[in-house]
């Protein structure tokens, strides 16, 4: 292959090539700056529906001048389907800048398109359009002697064993699927035995007056809150301890209660209060001189005065004698 020759300024005969073409090709253009110009060309003016054909943009312009291309009003041409638009390529910057770009259009209906010309502006004010093309699209010729054959039947094809191999692969998948669910599912699997501690009814109450302990009783809607759960928590510790429905009773019936099994104590006149002020908070929105500490303390001495005794131990009467 003979080697290309290159100018002396690094340009090949290629890029001086299409520069000269571009340069012939633009209508109206100006040597070594003295104007701008640019035009549209087409590869092809016909085509066939669906084929496709190259518009190529080509602008020249003195060296340095800003250009910018505007090819908004080409893009929606009417008709026409613009498949790829390539970047705009820099052909040569001296002694003039020509530019370049090229998009691939078609159209999908038989008819005549127009071609609207790209607006091109140098600088700030100068501006130009290029020259304004059009292009036929034709249907696809027919002939007027074709003649149809008729529709030809399906020709049925012999059943293969093969064809039912698919088939046959899935249903062995399947089963061997099932079956190993089956053994996996139907393993014993050791149990461990899951001891929750079971608290009694002292230590639960206690348990919840220590979380209570913790929280404030400042402002309306916290001492209505302490005093929901602290009454809560000894209703509750009356019913689990005693058996007593204190949590659906009134407290009045809780002070009837504490009079009948504690008349030798003092817990019914301790307690009472404390019921009658929780209710006054809770229901009335009221505010009674009320002590949070001194009745969460007051709860607290009541359980541990009726916290049951423990069982006795068995005694060993057999027990031999070393």
């Amino acid at each position: 292959m003979k080697k290309k020759r290159q100018i002396s300024s690094g340009i090949s005969w290629r890029v001086l090539v299409r520069a000269g073409m571009l340069v012939c090709c633009l209508a109206g253009g100006q040597l070594f700056g003295q104007g701008v110009s640019a035009s549209l060309r087409l590869s092809k003016p016909e085509i066939l529906i669906g084929d496709q054909v190259v518009l190529r943009l080509s602008v020249s312009a003195p060296s340095g001048t800003p250009l910018a291309i505007r090819t908004d009003e080409l893009i929606r041409a009417e008709g026409l389907e613009f498949l790829s638009r390539s970047a705009v390529d820099t052909v040569a910057r001296e002694p003039l800048l020509l530019l370049e770009q090229r998009f691939v259009i078609t159209a999908f209906e038989a008819g005549q398109y127009r071609i609207p010309p790209v607006l091109v502006v140098a600088g700030q004010s100068d501006s130009i359009r290029t020259n304004e093309l059009t292009i036929k699209t034709n249907s696809l010729p027919v002939e007027s002697d074709a003649k149809l054959e008729p529709i030809k039947d399906i020709i049925p094809e012999k059943i293969n064993w093969q064809d039912f191999l698919p088939y046959i692969l899935l249903a062995l998948a399947l089963v061997a699927i099932g079956i190993g669910l089956v053994r996996y599912l139907g393993r014993k699997k050791p149990t461990k035995a899951v001891v929750v501690p079971v608290l009694l009814p002292h230590e639960l109450a206690l348990q919840k007056l220590l979380a209570l302990a913790q929280t404030s009783a400042e402002g309306p809607e916290r001492l209505k809150a302490f005093y929901s759960e602290l009454t809560y928590l000894l209703r509750e510790y009356l019913e689990n301890r005693f058996q007593w429905p204190a949590l659906e009773s009134t407290t009045r019936e809780i002070e009837r209660e504490l009079a009948a099994h504690f008349s030798e104590q003092s817990w019914h006149t301790q307690l009472s209060p404390l019921l009658r002020n929780a209710d006054l908070i809770k229901f009335a929105k009221a505010s009674p001189a009320v002590d949070p500490q001194a009745d969460l303390l007051l709860v607290r001495r009541f359980i541990e005065a009726t916290v049951p005794p423990p069982p006795p131990e068995p005694s060993h009467k057999n027990e031999q004698k070393p």
